[in-house]
């Protein structure tokens, strides 16, 4: 006859499936009450999930008999047992629970373990799986079993907390049952099963944690990384495909001048498309990391780009040292000149001027650059405006940069002799910048040559734009040292051509896209200097790829 200790008539049926609705991180599966004897050896399944995807840790508060085991800690799930080994100074009714910890929340599962002196009848042992995971539209199948110790009849062997459409059909001594689902396309999420077998007046029980996962993963499709210049606009598609229940968020993080548009969420449809703008401005040129983010249904996705801007062509122009060049000054000026008309200096803004050396610049004097109706006078300090803009008197750009400044820009180099490897740029109030290359018109040469100004280079650039070479051709009419250097638009030195003495003659160099490091330089306009004994000559070449 079975004894009356522990009687506990399903009591494992007060216990409540994990639904999606209730499926909040962290998440610990119902754990039955347990009747053992004494000198009874039992391993009690736990498991334990966070639908965050948190760092979970496992905890106990059990009797000394029995033993929580590892792991007890995981990312997202875990599973693992406990152990319990009663002896015969154990018998009684314990309280026990297991506690889970992720994301600063916790979730406890609390159970009886009542332990009766060995040989006495026993509750029936269910087993089935700890944990099982599914994708929707997909049949699940398992066995639970059940067996009594004492070889009483097992009379009933149910499940509770079936999810809809699921079934569980124990076979007709109620040792064993099959257990049926195929989730529905709506049903992902997380579901807890208990089973219970019952034999005389005694029952046990197990649990079985089920995982149910989206058909359609939430995913951003490939966006490939992108090149575009200054003061130009390109569009960048954005597609998502998801689950079709709830919505699809979607996030970015971008440049200042990149706009994630709308729409930038949909519910109940599993996709989305929309469009990132990105609009870089002049002086922009970098590359940058862009990325968005996709949520929904509990998934994140991230697809993952860069943006890489180009200085945008600069306009060409041509600066002049005005006056002499003495370190006693205070500061020195330059009459800026646009090539062929290219610009009107009265677009230029004058805030932004700068002159640049060897990768550094200085900016110039707020107070003292100025446009003015040039009156082509060579002292700074003495030239007197026009009254009126006319052939003989056009808008000019004078711009002015501390002495202090300029000899800490140049360091240990010859002053002013290496004027001619600066620059002068700014930007334009229409979004355009300039480059300007300065003149070798120093002390002792004021531009007028006569009779015995030297000849020209006739130099050339082609194929201009580079494809995937270009060869720059001159002539020499004085034999001497040749240098030829190549500068980006921002007057960096990208790479010396040539640095060697040539006879009288024609000259050819040939540049093939490549840097002083030999890696290829990104697309954009870049400037042919050549120094010769005959004179200075400047060459603008494209690159494109």
């Amino acid at each position: 006859m079975k004894s009356s200790l522990g009687v506990l008539i399903l009591g494992t049926l007060l216990f409540l499936p994990l639904s999606a609705a209730r499926a909040q991180a962290p998440s610990v599966s119902p754990i039955s009450d347990i009747l053992i004897n004494a000198d009874v050896i039992r391993t009690v399944n736990v498991v334990a999930v966070d639908l965050n995807g948190d760092a979970i840790t496992i905890t106990s508060n059990l009797p000394a008999f029995a033993t929580l085991n590892p792991p007890t800690t995981g990312t997202g799930s875990v599973i693992t047992t406990l152990s319990l080994a009663p002896t015969a100074t154990d018998v009684g009714t314990f309280a026990g629970n297991v506690v889970a910890t992720a994301g600063g929340e916790t979730d406890t599962t609390k159970f009886q373990i009542t332990v009766s002196a060995s040989g006495s009848n026993q509750a029936p042992l269910v087993t089935a799986p700890a944990s099982q995971t599914v994708i929707e539209a997909l049949p699940l199948m398992f066995t639970v079993t059940a067996a009594d110790a004492d070889l009483d009849v097992i009379t009933s062997l149910v499940a509770v907390g079936l999810p809809t459409g699921a079934s569980f059909t124990p076979n007709g001594t109620n040792t064993s049952g099959a257990f049926a689902w195929t989730p529905s396309m709506t049903q992902a999420g997380d579901y807890d099963v208990i089973f219970t077998a019952v034999s005389g007046l005694l029952a046990g029980g197990a649990t079985t944690h089920i995982h149910v996962v989206n058909a359609v993963e939430l995913s951003i499709a490939a966006i490939s990384d992108v090149t575009l210049a200054e003061n130009s606009t390109l569009t960048v598609n954005v597609n998502v495909t998801g689950p079709v229940t709830g919505s699809i968020d979607l996030t970015s993080s971008l440049p200042s001048f990149g706009i994630l548009n709308a729409p930038t969420t949909t519910t109940g449809t599993g996709t989305l498309a929309t469009t990132i703008t990105l609009s870089p401005l002049a002086g922009t040129a970098n590359t940058y990391n862009a990325s968005v983010t996709a949520t929904g249904s509990g998934q994140t996705d991230t697809e993952a780009f860069t943006i890489t801007v180009t200085p945008s062509a600069a306009l060409g122009a041509t600066a002049t040292l005005i006056g002499n060049f003495n370190t006693h000054k205070k500061f020195i000026c330059f009459r800026v000149r646009p090539v062929a008309e290219s610009f009107d200096v009265r677009n230029v803004a004058l805030s932004g001027i700068t002159l640049r050396f060897g990768g550094n610049e200085i900016t110039a004097l707020a107070e003292r650059t100025h446009i003015s109706l040039d009156c082509d006078d060579d002292d700074e300090d003495e030239c007197l405006d026009c009254e009126s803009d006319t052939l003989d008197c056009e808008p000019q750009l004078h711009a002015c940069f501390s002495m202090p400044e300029i000899q800490a820009l140049f360091g240990d180099v010859t002053l002013p002799s290496s004027l001619v490897d600066a620059t002068v740029s700014g930007a334009l109030t229409t979004g355009e910048t300039f480059v300007a290359t300065i003149g070798s018109k120093f002390p002792g040469d004021n531009g007028n040559h006569g009779k015995n100004e030297k000849k020209g280079l006739n130099s050339r650039v082609r194929p201009n734009p580079l494809n995937p070479t270009t060869e720059l051709t001159f002539t020499l009419s004085q034999p001497g040292r040749i240098r030829v250097h190549i500068y980006d638009v921002q007057g960096r030195l990208v790479k010396t051509l040539l640095d060697e003495n040539r006879p009288v003659g024609d000259q050819s160099v040939t540049w093939n896209g490549s840097s002083s490091r030999n890696g290829g330089v990104p697309s954009g306009v870049y400037y042919f200097r050549i120094r010769a004994p005959q004179g200075d000559e400047i060459q603008r070449v494209v690159v494109m790829k």
